[in-house]
């Protein structure tokens, strides 16, 4: 049965565009006082109980002061402009190991934290380990390399910044719909066509025992759903695919890819965010691309950047559509159970 496509204009507020919102603070929020002493009361509730980060759910981490916000939060995520950040939390006081719990305990007020790779990790730390950013199995947060545009492989990406870059690293955000409508308004549907068609994907190594290191279908990184437009982007998994089998994208399939690398790359689309110690941004990755900068770290090395960065199965979160959902076989990027 062939999935069902939609040619009309997104009108809600996941499709904006950078430079209105450039100005504005409507995504900011300041954590105050009292969500602090919340959170570390909560912290100390957990770490009494002897609790894991892994065991943590919603109910063992209340916040008085700030949940009737978060679930606010979880809605713009989801149903409005796809994106939220907070700015604020005393990280480095607390240090890596206690700011990671409390930013899970919070995280989990917008969604379950899920696997993020094979081996069932559910935190990764997002720091530059020298690798090679044109190695096949390579990831980008591994590299201080400028990342391109792309969609990670779960309804929501939290990022929480312990210790920014000395230069660089700017987190630069843009609607994947806002491109979508522009595409729809050219007249470019053959270019729609070949998101909905669906890529060559490579596996980078994360795939279920038994499966081929490259997808035996093409991957859509455009669905229509239950009412709902999902536009993911993933050129960094797809070109090493065609690298790997030796068959390059088609003409159209490129020309969508260098279309949307375009316009994504003007001022008028993306918003650019420059983390400060303690910031938590949310991306809903299914209406906005996220990229950034190449940066310079410090020599120190407990100054280097550190992010930490966890996926999330949102509460709120769409149905997708089934050509959408698995990529890697039974990998938990849905369902939150490790493997």
């Amino acid at each position: 049965m062939t999935a069902e496509r939609i040619y009309t204009p997104i009108t809600d507020a996941s499709a904006w565009k950078g430079e209105i919102l450039q100005n504005s603070r409507e995504w900011l929020t300041q954590v105050t006082a009292q969500n602090i002493a919340d959170m570390e009361r909560a912290l100390a509730d957990v770490r009494a109980r002897g609790l894991s980060d892994e065991q943590i759910t919603q109910d063992d981490f209340p916040l008085p002061s700030l949940a009737a916000r978060l679930a606010t939060l979880a809605q713009e995520i989801e149903n409005g402009r796809g994106f939220v950040l907070l700015r604020g939390l005393p990280v480095q006081r607390w240090g890596l190991e206690d700011a990671t719990t409390i930013y899970w305990g919070m995280s989990c007020h917008i969604g379950l934290p899920v696997s993020q790779n094979r081996k069932g990790a559910r935190k990764m730390l997002v720091r530059d380990a020298g690798l090679s950013p044109t190695a096949l199995e390579v990831r980008g947060p591994q590299t201080n390399a400028k990342l391109y545009y792309h969609s990670d492989y779960s309804d929501i990406v939290g990022l929480m910044c312990m210790h920014p870059s000395k230069s660089g690293g700017i987190s630069r955000i843009c609607s994947s719909l806002a491109i979508y409508n522009t595409l729809l308004a050219a007249g470019q549907r053959d270019l729609i066509d070949a998101f909905y068609d669906g890529f060559p994907f490579d596996r980078k190594g994360e795939e279920a025992p038994g499966l081929s290191p490259v997808a035996e279908r093409p991957i859509p990184m455009l669905g229509y759903h239950q009412g709902r437009l999902s536009f993911r982007y993933f050129p960094g998994w797809s070109e090493p695919a065609t690298k790997r089998t030796g068959k390059p994208w088609s003409v159209v399939q490129k020309a969508a890819l260098d279309e949307v690398n375009r316009l994504s790359n003007l001022p008028e689309y993306y918003l650019d965010m420059q983390f400060q110690v303690g910031d938590v941004q949310y991306l809903n990755n299914y209406s906005v691309l996220h990229s950034r900068t190449d940066f310079v770290d410090f020599d120190e090395p407990e100054r280097k950047r550190v992010l930490v960065r966890l996926w999330l199965r949102a509460y709120l979160g769409r149905e997708l559509t089934p050509e959408f959902d698995e990529l890697f076989g039974p990998f938990p990027t849905r369902d939150g159970i490790p493997q």
